[in-house]
C-alpha cells in the first residue's frame, strides 16, 4: 500500500521524462512530492523496511534449505522477490566478518606470563637452531636465530653463494620476526594478528569467487552457460558458506560459554567444536553437489563426476589462498 502523496505534475524530477503512472518508465523513480509530512516519512520507512525483511527472510529460506534455486530463478528472470545476489553476499559477509567482534571471548586471558611460560618464550627467542619454531601455548611462528637485523644481514653476506645461503623467505621471515618481537609480547602479536586477517580474508575471498566461477565455466558448454551464469552461482554459493560459517562461529561462542560456566568439560567442549565442523565440512560438500544438479540439469553421474573435479580444483586454490592471505597479513604487520 502506498502512503506517498503523488505529484500533479508528470514531469519526472529525475530524467525529465513524462510519467505516465506512478513510477517512470524511464528512470524507475516514483513520482512522489519531495517533501512529506513526519507521519508520511514514518510510513516511508516502515513500507521499506517490512519490503526488505520480507524478501530478506523469504531469500535466506531458499538459500539454505533448497541449493541452486535462487540461482535458477534469478537467472530464469524472476528477480524483484528476492534479495540481488551481489547485495545478498555482501550483506551476509559483512555480518559473518563483523560478528567475531560482538561476541563475548570465554578464552583464559594471561594477563602476565608465569615464571614456567616465561622460561618457554626465552627458549624459543633464544634458541640458536637454524629452523622455524612453533610455540604451542601461544600459536606462532618465531624465526629464532637472529636477535638483531645486524646479526641477521651479517650471516646473509657470510653465506653468499655456500650451500647454507639465507633463501629471500628465511630473510624476509627474520627480518619480520625481529621487528615484531621488538614491538609485541607473544599474545599481543596473535590478536594483532587475528584482527589484520579478519579484515584481509574477506578481500582476498571476494578476489577468489571470480576463479571459481572460471571453473564452473570450463566444465559446461559455452553455448548455454555464459560466464555471468556461474558468477551468479558462485555469488549464491559463497553466500551458503558464509551463512554456515556464522552458525559455526555463533556454535563454537556458546561451547565456550559453557565450559567457562562449567556446564561441560573442555574435552567435551572439543568434541563439539570436532563435530560442528565436520558438520560444516559436510554441508559445504552436499550444499555444491547439490546446487549443481539443480541448476546445470545434467545426468545425475555426469554432474557427479564434474562437481567432484570443480570441487578439488577449487579447494586446492583455496588453500593456496589461505596461505597466501596469511603470508600477506603478516607482512603488512608493523
Amino acid at each position: 500500500m502506498n502512503h506517498h502523496k503523488q505529484r500533479s505534475d508528470k514531469t519526472c524530477l529525475n530524467c525529465g521524462h513524462q510519467v505516465e503512472a506512478q513510477f517512470c518508465t524511464h528512470c524507475g523513480q516514483e513520482n512522489i512530492e519531495t517533501r512529506q509530512s513526519f507521519g508520511g516519512l514514518l510510513a516511508h520507512f516502515v513500507e521499506d523496511l517490512t519490503h526488505y525483511e520480507g524478501k530478506f527472510w523469504r531469500s535466506m529460506k531458499y538459500l539454505l534449505f533448497r541449493p541452486g534455486y535462487l540461482s535458477k530463478t534469478y537467472l530464469a528472470g524472476k528477480r524483484i522477490t528476492y534479495i540481488p545476489p551481489v547485495r545478498m553476499y555482501i550483506f551476509i559477509s559483512f555480518v559473518t566478518f563483523l560478528l567475531p567482534h560482538f561476541l563475548p571471548e570465554y578464552e583464559k586471558e594471561h594477563t602476565a606470563y608465569t615464571p614456567e611460560q616465561q622460561a618457554i618464550v626465552d627458549s624459543i627467542m633464544n634458541d640458536t637452531f637454524d629452523h622455524i619454531t612453533f610455540d604451542d601455548e601461544y600459536g606462532l611462528f618465531y624465526s629464532n636465530t637472529y636477535k638483531t637485523i645486524e646479526q641477521l644481514d651479517s650471516t646473509r653476506e657470510a653465506r653468499k653463494g655456500t650451500l647454507n645461503e639465507l633463501s629471500m623467505f628465511e630473510y624476509w621471515n627474520g627480518k619480520k620476526s625481529i621487528e615484531l618481537r621488538s614491538k609485541y609480547s607473544p599474545l599481543q602479536l596473535e590478536h594483532v594478528f587475528e584482527e589484520a586477517l579478519a579484515r584481509s580474508f574477506p578481500k582476498a575471498l571476494f578476489v577468489y569467487m571470480p576463479f571459481f566461477a572460471l571453473m564452473l565455466w570450463v566444465f559446461h558448454g559455452k553455448k548455454k552457460w555464459m560466464y555471468f551464469d556461474h558468477a551468479i552461482f558462485t555469488l549464491h554459493y559463497f553466500s551458503s558458506l558464509l551463512l554456515v560459517f556464522t552458525g559455526l562461529t555463533i556454535a563454537i561462542t556458546v561451547g565456550d560459554w559453557m565450559q567457562a560456566h562449567e556446564i561441560i568439560k573442555q574435552s567435551t567442549n572439543d568434541l563439539f567444536f570436532a563435530w560442528s565442523l565436520a558438520i560444516v565440512v559436510i554441508l559445504w560438500v552436499y550444499y555444491f553437489y547439490r546446487a549443481h544438479f539443480k541448476l546445470y540439469k545434467e545426468f545425475w553421474m555426469v554432474s557427479f563426476l564434474k562437481s567432484s573435479v570443480i570441487l578439488l580444483i577449487n579447494t586446492t586454490g583455496f588453500v593456496f589462498i589461505v596461505i597466501g592471505t596469511l603470508m600477506i597479513t603478516l607482512l603488512m604487520l608493523h
